[in-house]
């Protein structure tokens, strides 16, 4: 039993654990604001707070005498952390400054001093072995770690916002300064008892292979943290939340190996063999295999139980491999440069891992390759420390290991069924990227393309479906509508291209600068075939970045701005939804310039929803709120404020767009006028006293979602009948010549188009009758049947030669009885004894 002492000094351990998590994960959110949420800078941080680590063990290795003891040493590096860490957090809090990559100075001094504790801690607990005291220091610190990861994201920032959760750090860890002080004896020397060696004396003459070992395994559970987390994504949403619950249970994983792994040895130590390093080698390397070819996309269960069933087994391998490896260096009794030499060798692992799989295996050869390659690179230290046990099972391993690719391919398949089925469609690309999985599937009609969606991870991220290019071309039509002349655009992510492909089509755009860090959707995004390929336009200028760092180099610049992120719910999306974000928005317009933004409240809480409407509208002061299509609503805002009359009526002329706003059920001005849903009175009014998101308080988004009665309240607001009175209040009713019974009738076919309302079997007849009774409107009649201008224009070039023949002339026979062509009667008639519907509509033909 342990020493009361010793148990405190544990204890003070795992919450200096603890804060130093909490203070690496604000520091990951201060700099993404900073440079862009971003693998590459993600990767920086990373390597720079590893690097601080490995630079503090490196110290302790080279301290030969201070006249401080271990215990006073370990104390005074607790408080400098705080102390330094207290510097870091006051130049990152805010997000306006200009902060350039030498703020990673900034984390290298707090995290240096982290390094030099574990050494010196394990030096503390001097009446224990060296395996045990390693184990247990280990154990209660990356305990304690995991606790922070949860508690940062779970209640820390939600409660106390950026700045303040930082401050708990900061005393946290001076308190654990304090306790190190007050448990830890001046009495306490740097020599610790030394294990028996009579068992292992090989050890001592080939210390760097258990280093190696450990290195090795340090880099194959970073490394794996990447795939793991990709593994999982395919069921799980990629919140904050939900990864702070992975990131938890690899640090639980390690500590229950290291715990276990110190209590086994000393009831057993003859177990410490090279023998033993090259099993737990072998194990963690196989269960990470059966485990990751067993896991099934969309299996029922918590996260927490399917992050288990993943991960745990080979972090307790690797966490108990650490204590194993302890015995290859009991020929020196000074525990604190053991403990350093291992704590290194891990850390320089673990730095290479998460890097090396993220940047660079994944781009270029996929998730299951990239496990493979780390089996590899731990195979060969395997067999550095034990050739002939190592080759028996690593041969096992790789036999298994084949089926790798095949059996994600799988999995990736199995994600995306539920669109599959949806769209009743095939995948017909995949790949791994940086950031994630990115499937593309594409659905036919009448054995020719007819949309495309874009599924990353297990998330459907955009589509070229009629109603999804509805919204996503509206980013485009709303600020055009609103002045003629946004000749300069910035495209803040590119998604699937049909925004950039309708702000394009318009003559008066001169350049547009399209900002997505995400180099696998853009490539997957050429498969999709199109008269002109976007990118490919000599006006685009393509950055490989995050659309907030462009906005920060880029002031004043553009006449439009518009964007379709990830959703704000994703991890690290709060960034382009907060106030300071929008600001940068504004600060980027030239004086005239206008801004349109997605909001999709059917995945926000109307908590969620009115902190982003906040957040733009003190951007924004004239911002307004627009239906796109389904749930899918537009935040639409200026500088000025100031609407061109005429911008309107010249949209709808435009000959290279007006096809395109045909399609996507927007004929007449009166239509893109229906879309309205609120200015900023009503939004203002609505928004009552909820906070807006900042980048201070990002968890204002909140992560769950939206319920029965958020949805019920969004139907609410687009009512037909108090939007059309909004608008009439409001200064584009003065500003756009409108007449009031084109206005009337397109709000009353409003959710028709935008996807609210879908007749019936015994309504659609009706609909139809007055659909074409009261308007020569096309997109009106086509959705209400069912189809669309694209299967319309297929129909009409596979009439001939396609083997459905009779499909196809339905959906041309529609197609003229949306045109209100007379000779859509006798095709309609032709094909009664087939469809009863045709006969039915050829009737309503008849009587017009």
């Amino acid at each position: 039993m342990l020493p009361l002492r010793h148990a405190l000094l544990l204890i003070t351990l795992f919450f200096s654990g603890a804060a130093s998590l909490v203070l690496e994960t604000l520091w990951f959110d201060w700099l993404a604001l900073h440079w862009g949420h971003t693998a590459e800078a993600s990767a920086a941080v990373l390597a720079c707070f590893m690097l601080g680590l490995g630079l503090g063990q490196w110290l302790m290795l080279k301290r030969q005498s201070l006249p401080l003891s271990s215990a006073k040493l370990w104390a005074l590096c607790e408080l400098l952390v705080g102390l330094f860490a207290l510097a870091a957090n006051s130049r990152f809090a805010n997000s306006s400054d200009v902060v350039s990559w030498t703020a990673l100075l900034w984390i290298l001094a707090p995290t240096l001093f982290m390094g030099m504790t574990l050494p010196l801690a394990v030096a503390c607990l001097r009446q224990q072995s060296l395996s045990t005291g390693i184990g247990l220091a280990y154990a209660a610190n990356t305990s304690g770690a995991a606790l922070g990861a949860v508690a940062t994201v779970w209640w820390l920032i939600p409660q106390l916002g950026l700045s303040h959760t930082g401050l708990v750090a900061v005393v946290g860890q001076c308190l654990a300064a304090l306790l190190v002080f007050i448990f830890a004896s001046d009495r306490y020397t740097d020599n610790a008892p030394s294990d028996d060696t009579s068992d292992n004396q090989q050890h001592s003459n080939t210390p760097w292979r258990p280093l190696l070992a450990v290195a090795a395994s340090g880099l194959f559970v970073l490394g794996m943290e990447v795939i793991w987390f990709r593994a999982l994504l395919l069921t799980h949403r990629s919140t904050s939340e939900n990864f702070a619950v992975m990131l938890a249970v690899v640090l639980v994983g390690l500590a229950i190996g290291s715990a276990g792994a110190s209590t086994y040895l000393r009831k057993r130590p003859s177990l410490a063999t090279n023998q033993a390093l090259v099993v737990l080698l072998i194990t963690q390397s196989l269960v990470t295999v059966i485990g990751l070819m067993l896991w099934q996309p969309g299996a029922s269960g918590s996260l927490i139980l399917h992050a288990a069933a993943l991960i745990a087994l080979p972090c307790i391998c690797s966490g108990a491999l650490m204590v194993i490896a302890t015995r290859a260096l009991q020929q020196s009794n000074n525990q604190r440069n053991a403990s350093a030499q291992l704590i290194l060798a891990s850390t320089l692992g673990s730095a290479i891992g998460a890097p090396l799989v993220a940047l660079y295996l994944l781009p270029t050869i996929g998730v299951a390759h990239a496990l493979q390659c780390l089996l590899l690179i731990t195979a060969l230290a395997a067999l550095l420390n034990q050739t002939k046990l190592a080759a028996a099972g690593f041969v096992a391993v790789g036999i298994i290991a084949f089926a790798l690719p095949e059996q994600w391919q799988q999995k990736q398949n199995r994600a995306a069924q539920l669109y599959v089925q949806l769209d009743q469609a095939e995948i017909v690309a995949q790949a791994d990227g940086k950031y994630q999985s990115v499937q593309l599937l594409e659905s036919r009609f009448l054995e020719q393309p007819l949309s495309h969606r874009l599924v990353t991870d297990s998330y459907s991220m955009t589509s070229t479906a009629a109603d999804s290019e509805r919204y996503m071309r509206l980013f485009a039509w709303l600020p055009q509508a609103m002045r003629s002349d946004l000749s300069d655009v910035l495209l803040i992510s590119y998604g699937v291209g049909t925004t950039a492909e309708t702000l394009l089509a318009s003559a008066n755009t001169q350049s547009l600068t399209i900002a997505d860090p995400s180099a696998t959707i853009l490539a997957t995004s050429r498969l999709i075939q199109r008269p002109d390929q976007p990118l490919d336009d000599p006006r685009v200028r393509l950055r490989l970045e995050d659309g907030r760092k462009v906005l920060q180099q880029n002031p004043a610049q553009f006449d439009l701005i518009t964007g379709e992120p990830p959703p704000p719910r994703l991890a690290g999306m709060h960034a382009l939804y907060s106030q300071e974000y929008f600001q940068l928005m504004q600060q980027a317009l030239k004086p005239q310039g206008w801004a349109s933004y997605w909001l999709p409240v059917d995945q926000l809480t109307v908590a969620s929803s009115k902190a982003i409407i906040q957040a733009f509208c003190k951007a924004f002061a004239d911002c307004s709120l627009w239906a796109g299509s389904h749930y899918n609503w537009i935040l639409l805002g200026s500088k000025q404020g100031q609407v061109a009359s005429d911008a309107i009526t010249a949209l709808f002329n435009d000959s290279a767009s007006r096809q395109q706003l045909k399609t996507a059920g927007f004929e007449t001005p009166a239509q893109l006028a229906s879309s309205f849903i609120a200015g900023p009175d009503t939004l203002q009014q609505w928004a009552g006293t909820r906070p807006a998101v900042s980048d201070n308080w990002p968890q204002r988004i909140e992560s769950r979602w939206p319920g029965d009665i958020d949805i019920k309240t969004y139907a609410k607001w687009m009512d037909g009948a108090d939007s059309e009175a909004r608008f009439k209040a409001s200064v584009w009713a003065t500003q756009w010549p409108l007449a009031d019974d084109q206005l009337q009738i397109a709000w009353a076919i409003q959710p028709l188009l935008n996807g609210q309302f879908r007749p019936n079997q015994t309504q659609r007849l009706q609909v139809i009758s007055q659909l074409l009774a009261i308007t020569d409107w096309e997109a009106p009649v086509l959705w209400a049947l069912g189809t669309d201008h694209k299967r319309v224009a297929i129909a009409k070039s596979e009439i001939n030669r396609t083997a459905a023949k009779q499909t196809a002339q339905l959906h041309q026979a529609v197609g003229l009885l949306a045109e209100r062509d007379p000779a859509a009667i006798s095709k309609l008639q032709a094909l009664a004894e087939h469809y009863p519907l045709a006969a039915e509509l050829a009737a309503i033909a008849t009587q017009r």
